[in-house]
């Protein structure tokens, strides 16, 4: 574990230091976690460290998570009853961070309990995780919110193609070692042209959204229900298209990790897809309902690429545990495009008549 004063974090959001015990959590790809645990077992918190290379602005940032924990908290009515919101605490200075003498950016929220899936992906109700993130979506946008871009140019497909090829044009090792990547991620270069034609017109509308919707970031109980959904550190405004798309991206790629079967793939696609739709209809108009399969497109290619891209680079944007992980990762999201591309007539038919 790092030499971090933790001693002094812990203090200033008014917690007694030496009554938790700190554990450092792996699943984040991005900041720093830790779960501090009390010694007679009474509330537990998480305590996080905020990437700033990432996230260049965490002020900015955490005032934009005060918003949102407002907002849902003042529209609990509207979420399902078994919903958790996070719970971020302050300092005594009001802030809901705090700046050490290194200038990193910390913050503690309480610790909501997840049930561990394992590879128990199957048990899922993918309806109901569907409808779980519609829901959140909806309640963000009730009011018309003022927030802050805590990533600029966040799921601008060209510009992380742009990235992609800059990286690809340069001499380094582990290109050599992955033409065969490389070549697959060129033949879906088409997507670039399409996701400007849509994109450029401005017909699509803005919302405030999660941006980073993956299944990771959902808390299940042990009836593998989803319970709440964490890491706000992305949103923002954006396309709720491109929600939809993330979230499904790691549904389908959790399935190729273990069974990498279609038919499970569609029946899951076909299951958050309704969930979704019947909790967010008001949201998208009808004849823009296609884009969900178009994004769907846009965003496994695009995490694709910012992998492969983070490979190439030296593993410098997500956490990884092995010099080829980002590699894999790559791979994999390829592969659901794959399958995207395999099943695209399916899909589509399923969208057509079935999101009414």
């Amino acid at each position: 574990m790092m030499n971090y004063d933790f001693e002094r974090i812990i203090a200033s959001f008014n917690l007694t230091p030496h009554f938790y015990k700190i554990t450092s959590l792996k699943h984040g790809l991005i900041n720093d976690s830790f779960l501090l645990t009390h010694d007679t077992g009474l509330k537990s918190y998480v305590l996080q460290k905020i990437n700033k290379k990432v996230f260049k602005a965490p002020e900015k940032l955490m005032y934009n998570i005060k918003i949102v924990q407002t907002v849902l908290v003042e529209n609990k009515g509207y979420l399902p009853d078994e919903f958790k919101i996070l719970n971020f605490l302050n300092v005594r200075e009001g802030f809901n961070f705090y700046c050490d003498n290194n200038g990193d950016f910390w913050r503690i929220a309480e610790y909501i309990p997840n049930f561990q899936i394992g590879n128990q992906y199957h048990n899922i109700d993918y309806k109901k995780l569907g409808n779980i993130l519609g829901t959140f979506l909806s309640v963000l946008n009730i009011n018309k919110l003022e927030v802050n871009e805590t990533i600029p140019q966040f799921h601008r497909l060209d510009i992380v193609f742009s990235n992609f090829k800059k990286q690809i044009e340069k001499e380094n090792t582990r290109l050599s070692n992955s033409k065969d990547i490389v070549n697959k991620l060129i033949k879906y270069e088409y997507l670039i042209d399409e996701y400007k034609e849509i994109v450029s017109g401005n017909y699509l509308k803005k919302y405030i959204v999660h941006n980073d919707p993956k299944l990771s970031n959902f808390l299940f109980d042990e009836n593998f229900h989803p319970t709440s959904l964490i890491d706000w550190d992305t949103i923002m405004p954006g396309y709720i298209y491109s929600d939809y798309a993330d979230a499904l991206r790691s549904i389908l790629t959790e399935e190729q990790l273990s069974q990498n079967n279609s038919d499970l793939k569609l029946k899951y696609f076909e299951d958050f897809t309704t969930g979704f739709w019947d909790s967010l209809r008001d949201f998208i108009e009808p004849n823009h309902k296609m884009h969900l399969l178009n994004f769907t497109f846009f965003i496994v290619y695009e995490q694709s690429l910012r992998f492969f891209t983070d490979y190439l680079m030296g593993d410098i944007y997500y956490i990884t545990k092995n010099k080829d992980e980002n590699l894999f990762r790559a791979k994999s999201q390829l592969k659901i495009l794959e399958f995207l591309t395999q099943n695209k007539i399916k899909i589509y038919d399923f969208i057509e008549s079935e999101l009414i």
